[in-house]
Formats: C-alpha cells, sequence, structure tokens
C-alpha cells in the first residue's frame, strides 16, 4: 500500500524533473548535476520510507499502525544489486565515449526509479539495465535510420536520371572502398571475427547447456553492445596478435570434432555480428556530433567538442604535446586544463603548424529526450523490451 502511495507522487515529480532534462539537454546540450540530484534523493527518501515499512512490518507483524503489505527484505538486497549493475553499465558507456556523463547519470537515476515504481518489473535485478539501453537504443537508432533514409530520397529525387545513377555509382565505389580499408586493418578484421564468434558461443551454450546459460538472444545483443567499445579498442591496440590468435583457435578447433561444432555455431554468429554492427554503427551515428564548426583559438573553452580532424592534424603537428595533454578524451569535450593548455599552445609564437590556427569542432546532438523515452517504454511495458512487444503483436497478428 505505501509503494503505491510514494509511487505516485514519486512518479509526477520525476516526470517534472525529466522534463526540464530534456529542456536544457536540447537549448545548451547539458544537464546539470544538481538536477539530477534532487532526482536521486527523492529515490533515496522513497526507497528509506519503503524500507523502513518493510522493518517495522517485520519487527511488530500485525500491528494497525504500520501500512499493510510491506516489501520483502530480499526486495532491498535485489534494488542495490540492480543499481550497482546499473551504475557499472553507465560508467562503461561514458568511459568508452558512447555518452557524455550528463546522460549516463541521467541513466543511473532512470534505473534506480523503474524498480520502485514497478517492484515486479521483469528482468529485475540482474538485467533490468539491458531491457531499459534496448528500449532507448532501438527506438533512437530507428529513427536514426528513417531520417537519414528520408534525407537521402529527398536528395535523389532532385536529381535527374544521369545524375542519379552517377550518385548510386559513387555511393557503391565508396562503400567498396570503406570495405576494403577496414578489411586491411587487422585490428578490424580481429573485432568482427570475435564479434560472430561470441555470438556463436552464446547460441552453443543456449542450445547445449540451457541450464546455465539463460540469457536470451536479445539481451546478450544489449549486453555486447555496452561492453563492445571496450573490447573492439583492445583489439586495435593488438590487432595482427589477436588476428593471428584467433586463426591458430579456428584451425586447431577444425581438428576436432568439438571444436569443428564450435566452428558451426561461429558461423552462424555472422547472421548477428553483421546487424550488430549495422545497428552499432546507426548508434554511432545518432550519437556523434552532427554539426561542423570553425572556431577561433580564443573561443576554445571548456566542454568544447574538437573534430576528429584537427586532433589528427594536432596530432602529426605536435606529437609531444598531445601525447602530454590529450592522451585522455571524453564524450563531454575537452577538461578546462586541456582548453587552456591547447590556447596557450596555438597562440604560442612557436606553433608548428598554420593549419592549426582554425579549429574544427562539433556540437553534440541530444539524447536525453532518448533516455526519457526508453524509460517511459520500459515502465509501461513492466519492464519487457520493445522487441517482446513487436514479437507479441507479430504473433497475434498472424494468429
Amino acid at each position: 500500500m505505501l509503494q503505491l502511495l510514494l509511487s505516485l507522487p514519486l512518479a509526477a515529480f520525476l516526470s517534472v524533473l525529466f522534463l526540464r532534462m530534456v529542456k536544457e539537454d536540447n537549448a545548451c546540450g547539458k544537464i546539470r548535476n544538481a538536477i539530477v540530484l534532487r532526482g536521486l534523493a527523492a529515490v533515496a527518501a522513497a526507497c528509506l520510507l519503503l524500507g523502513l515499512q518493510t522493518l517495522a512490518g517485520s519487527l511488530a507483524p500485525g500491528s494497525s499502525v504500520i501500512p499493510p503489505h510491506p516489501l520483502p527484505a530480499v526486495f532491498f538486497l535485489r534494488y542495490l544489486q540492480h543499481g550497482f549493475i546499473s551504475f557499472i553499465a553507465a560508467f562503461m558507456l561514458w568511459k568508452c565515449g558512447t555518452w557524455p556523463a550528463g546522460d549516463a547519470k541521467l541513466f543511473i537515476l532512470a534505473a534506480l526509479t523503474i524498480p520502485l515504481l514497478i517492484p515486479g518489473a521483469a528482468y529485475f535485478p540482474n538485467l533490468l539495465f539491458l531491457a531499459m539501453l534496448i528500449n532507448i537504443l532501438v527506438p533512437a537508432a530507428l529513427a536514426f535510420v528513417i531520417q537519414a533514409l528520408v534525407s537521402a530520397f529527398k536528395r535523389l529525387i532532385k536529381k535527374d536520371r544521369g545524375d542519379l545513377f552517377s550518385f548510386l555509382r559513387l555511393c557503391c565505389a565508396q562503400s567498396t572502398q570503406y570495405l576494403a580499408e577496414k578489411a586491411k586493418d587487422p585490428g578490424k578484421a580481429a573485432a568482427f571475427l570475435l564479434l560472430t564468434a561470441l555470438f556463436g558461443v552464446a547460441r552453443f551454450l543456449r542450445n547445449e547447456y540451457p541450464g546455465f546459460f539463460k540469457v536470451d538472444e536479445l539481451l546478450f545483443f544489449g549486453l555486447i553492445m555496452v561492453v563492445w567499445p571496450a573490447i573492439s579498442g583492445l583489439l586495435k591496440l593488438g590487432g595482427r596478435i589477436a588476428l593471428g590468435a584467433i586463426g591458430l583457435c579456428a584451425g586447431l578447433c577444425f581438428f576436432y570434432p568439438f571444436g569443428r561444432e564450435l566452428l558451426l555455431h561461429a558461423a552462424y554468429g555472422i547472421t548477428r555480428s553483421i546487424p550488430f554492427l549495422i545497428f552499432y554503427k546507426a548508434l554511432e551515428g545518432l550519437m556523434s556530433r552532427d554539426s561542423l564548426i570553425t572556431i577561433a583559438p580564443c573561443a576554445i573553452s571548456q566542454g568544447t567538442i574538437l573534430d576528429e580532424s584537427f586532433l589528427k592534424t594536432l596530432k602529426q603537428a605536435a606529437p609531444d604535446f598531445y601525447s602530454e595533454n590529450f592522451g585522455t578524451k571524453y564524450p563531454d569535450g575537452i577538461t578546462a586544463q586541456q582548453a587552456e593548455d591547447l590556447k596557450a599552445h596555438i597562440l604560442g609564437a612557436d606553433t608548428p603548424s598554420p593549419e592549426l590556427s582554425s579549429v574544427a569542432a562539433r556540437a553534440a546532438r541530444p539524447f536525453a529526450e532518448w533516455i526519457a523515452a526508453g524509460t517511459v517504454l520500459t515502465l509501461a511495458l513492466h519492464g519487457e523490451t520493445v522487441i517482446t512487444l513487436c514479437k507479441y503483436a507479430i504473433f497475434h497478428l498472424n494468429v
């Protein structure tokens, strides 16, 4: 009873905070810590009241003073477990550059809120964060793909037939060149093979050991989405070694029946790794910086997001300065110290390259609205994913 009474004002209060955060993110590209802390304080207060009700109910069972139907004590242990897992996932998404710090904090707030509003949410506690990520990322990536297709279609219909065919040939040639360049990179090739093997091994474990490996394919897809930036980044550092090790393992597996079975499952993984990479690239495009601008060196400040072309030029022109000051890059932009050092370096008399006199930067695409929409979707589906909803709808349409 108390949980129901608390959930209504908590949902209303957090709805107002989420709307403010979405508005500010769209306006200035930032989510203030003060607003997130207010939300976390409200969640902590609600959790404390529910915990006191459970404690009082265990000390004085049957008392008429205590509101009936308290949450079981095990709920709070599961809640802590869920909060810890969600924090690790958000930290990895921030550290790998997928989300800025503000979006990661907003995700943590949303993850801590859902079990208090729906204690019996699906996948709680271990995998609820993955269901949330799926409900956030899948609609966002789908919207980005539709937007890109509509934009491409509008450009195509403006061209005459001759220009259209020339444009299509150019796109095919550029796509072929891009794929050839990626295939030559041993780190990229090793990453693709490892991704294929991961999906194949997951299928093998689900088929052969269903009682041990209980993560379904969709949630495993979401888990790989979280850890993939870190794994692919490591493989880029030792691409040739990783590629050779993968080839050696595949060769050894070929000589044993069990190994050949694993290779068959790994081959099946291609049907999952290719869609994964397409989805990941669509998400990367959605999260990428979408407006290239040129600013004067004196305009560089904390939070400026430097374009990769400028960073590449800086690395070539001043490798020592780059390695000393830009070894760590954040999706939120450069730090205050990096901004001051870069301005001093460019405006100094010994600037090594005139190309650094114009700074290429990009504006971040707001993403708080998609986190808010995914949170509402997760609540509406009682913790299930949007993919499950689509499967349910297709099943009933076929019936």
